[in-house]
């Protein structure tokens, strides 16, 4: 169903759509739900965050991406949940679907090209870490921003002005720029898009997978009096293998959909597209939770409980009193019994200033 932006031709809601499970108001109303919640909490917890953290290159890059998801969601899903509520009849006309079509696009490129721009800082401050602390500041944090989000209002106004067109697209509850454009100046949008978004998630892995082998050696060369400290560099490889499979998942689809239905000048599988831009959607209610949420400061009271209780366990089957305020010796018990040092591995978000705060003076200058 492709109905072109600029003579609309509203459409009607066949049997087929209308007993497809995938088209139903409830699903972008959960959606739409858990992304405001999610992006809000997650300004709100940087808000609160330490002022030193705040001041960071990470943590500018880290807001910019919560406000222009939750920026992108409460433009973007009203307008849907207001088709759904009408049978699935678009309203507002072309206006309407140009807007749509435009925040979309905004949303959708500026969260690509900022989890792109992250990836970079995080290798750089790994990898680099001297070049980092003397090259990376907030204000070319503040920046790089400001270039993600012209580049991507570029993109998204380019059908609007003629070069490209968009249209409303099955199962008519969404406005996007058209990828089965036979004329040339129409299929620069769509490719510009794909091969920018894919560049950008190959940048993501690979950027990522050299900062993991990197902190795997460097755990492996730490020694068992910084074996402590070296910890959470681990816990930092598997935010970052999370990250890779997250974003790789929720973009890869719609990126690779555009290509194939732009190349051969038409839609092959509609359920396919609503299908990839749901899960790209979906990686905006992710991002907060990701980046953001998972922190070890929000994480460690819920783990404490538990590893105090997991303590009180071993102690109750090994036949030790636990008091309120045990004796040292108790204590040396169930850590003996239990082993808590290695029981848990927090996973926090990369939160500090620099990665390289965490590893020793002169690991870093056999790293570098």
């Amino acid at each position: 169903m492709l109905l072109n932006a600029t003579s609309p031709v509203f459409p009607t809601v066949s049997s087929e759509v209308a007993d497809d499970p995938l088209v139903s108001l409830k699903v972008p109303a959960i959606m739409f739900t858990s992304g405001v919640f999610g992006n809000s909490l997650a300004i709100f917890v940087l808000l609160r965050a330490p002022k030193e953290h705040r001041t960071s290159a990470f943590y500018r890059l880290v807001g910019a991406l919560a406000a222009t998801d939750l920026f992108g969601t409460c433009v973007t899903s009203p307008i849907t949940l207001i088709v759904y509520a009408n049978n699935l009849q678009w309203v507002g006309g072309t206006p309407v679907c140009n807007f749509h079509s435009f925040m979309l696009s905004f949303a959708g490129m500026s969260t690509v090209l900022m989890i792109g721009v992250m990836a970079i800082e995080r290798f750089i401050s790994v990898l680099m870490p001297y070049f980092y602390e003397n090259h990376i500041t907030k204000e070319r944090a503040q920046l790089s921003i400001l270039g993600v989000w012209t580049f991507a209002t570029l993109i998204a106004f380019a059908p609007v002005i003629g070069l490209g067109k968009n249209v409303i697209q099955y199962p008519g509850s969404w406005c996007f720029f058209s990828f089965t454009c036979t004329e040339v100046k129409n299929q620069i949008i769509p490719f510009t898009f794909a091969f920018t978004g894919l560049a950008v998630v190959s940048t993501t892995i690979f950027s990522n997978i050299f900062v993991t082998v990197s902190l795997v050696r460097l755990r492996g060369r730490c020694i068992q009096s910084v074996r402590r400290k070296c910890t959470g560099e681990l816990q930092m490889v598997v935010l970052l293998l999370g990250i890779i499979v997250v974003f790789t998942t929720c973009w890869g689809p719609i990126l690779i959909r555009i290509l194939i239905n732009q190349i051969r000048k038409q839609q092959v599988d509609l359920r396919a597209d609503l299908y990839a831009i749901r899960l790209a959607s979906f990686n905006q209610i992710l991002d907060p939770w990701i980046y953001i949420l998972f922190r070890k400061e929000l994480l460690i009271k819920p783990m404490v409980f538990l590893k105090t209780w997991m303590q009180n366990q071993c102690a109750s089957m090994a036949g030790v009193e636990v008091t309120k305020a045990p004796t040292n010796a108790d204590r040396k018990c169930v850590s003996n019994l239990c082993n808590p040092e290695n029981s848990f591995n927090l996973v926090p978000l990369i939160d500090n200033n620099q990665v390289g705060n965490t590893v020793p003076d002169k690991l870093k200058r056999e790293a570098a």
